[in-house]
């Protein structure tokens, strides 16, 4: 059986298209550059799929070590170690620096896969946001978690001449630190116990499918209900971390002379997301002999990763961009860049 290994020593990622991650966390850079349009892609021989039933459409043997490093590292580490002491000060002083809003994500993963399963483990996985309305009488609007996970797909495809239809189903069992509140910042200041550091567990269950025309286009349409919670334990977690939703889209693998070029759109059903031009996601992977590009496009998102691989080294870049809606009706925008480093095995 072919099997491969992933470890990620460190994964540092500004998270650009959301304030915060809605379903399983990110295990890769890649993922991260993607978003929901991954789930309609083909994963590359270094990567997981983002959809469970996509296994067995790729399958090769590596041991990859990564290492992401972010702007923001020092940040995200400082607010972890406040949030895992359950030291509400320390998160309330550091809340008094910010000057805009603010996101974060942060964690690291170890996989092992095969042809038609995957099993990953991601010791720590943190996804922070923060807003400060009313300086002069300072509001703060704070989603923040700290969560580690196990997680476990497994893909059964089935084949009638041209025509592949892949069922898929991924669990995680998930273990978090949260915040999700509003306050007034003076008050909680002067009472630190106002702001609640909560837990939970959960488990999920999240099956897809996939049908493919298994030609030299592979067009394909894929499905997946994500986020379902079957069991709980501990504090009720919000909405936004615990509702269920499904991810719809089309794909296909464009034939070229040269290189190989995968092109998906994505299509969100959550009824979080109030704008229908939210919910859509445009995503493309390119490669060329040593070089990779990933590339996302969304209503107020845009990111792009390049990567490239000699012998068993890989190194790549990510460049992040989307638009905040501020409070007061204003409109900013994030800019980051993410690094990565890695050695294939």
């Amino acid at each position: 059986m072919s099997i491969k290994w992933i470890y990620f020593i460190l994964l540092i990622l500004p998270s650009l298209c959301f304030s915060f991650t809605k379903g399983a966390a990110p295990l890769e850079l890649r993922q991260m550059v993607l978003g929901s349009s991954c789930g309609t892609l083909i994963a590359t021989s270094y990567s997981l799929p983002c959809h469970p039933a996509l296994l067995p459409l790729e399958s090769s043997q590596n041991f990859v070590a990564n290492i992401f490093l972010g702007e923001h590292y020092q940040r995200v580490n400082a607010y972890r170690k406040d949030i895992q002491n359950k030291d509400e000060f320390g998160v309330i002083e550091k809340l008094f620096e910010e000057q805009k809003a603010l996101q974060l994500q942060a964690g690291s993963a170890l996989w092992v896969k095969s042809k038609y399963f995957s099993f990953s483990y991601i010791p720590l996985y943190m996804s922070y946001f923060s807003e400060l309305k009313n300086r002069s009488y300072p509001q703060v609007d704070l989603k923040v978690y700290i969560e580690e996970s196990l997680q476990l797909q497994g893909a059964l495809p089935i084949q009638w001449d041209n025509t592949v239809i892949s069922l898929g189903l991924q669990g995680r069992a998930v273990d978090r630190k949260f915040i999700f509140q509003e306050f007034a910042l003076f008050d909680v200041l002067s009472d630190p116990s106002q702001l609640k550091i909560q837990s939970h567990k959960s488990l999920f269950l999240e099956p897809g499918i996939v049908i493919l025309q298994d030609t030299d286009w592979k067009p394909r349409l894929t499905a997946q209900l994500k986020n379902l919670q079957v069991h709980h334990s501990g504090d009720r977690p919000p909405s936004e971390l615990v509702g269920a939703f499904v991810d719809t889209g089309i794909g296909t693998s464009v034939p070229i002379t040269f290189g190989n070029l995968d092109l998906g759109i994505s299509y969100r059903h959550d009824r979080e997301i109030t704008d229908p031009w939210d919910r859509i996601s445009f995503g493309t992977h390119y490669g060329l002999g040593l070089v990779a590009t990933d590339l996302s496009l969304a209503q107020d998102a845009f990111s792009l990763g390049v990567s490239t691989q000699f012998l068993s080294a890989r190194t790549g870049v990510a460049y992040f961009q989307n638009q905040v809606h501020e409070w007061d009706g204003s409109t900013s925008t994030n800019k980051t860049v993410n690094l990565e480093f890695g050695l294939v095995f």
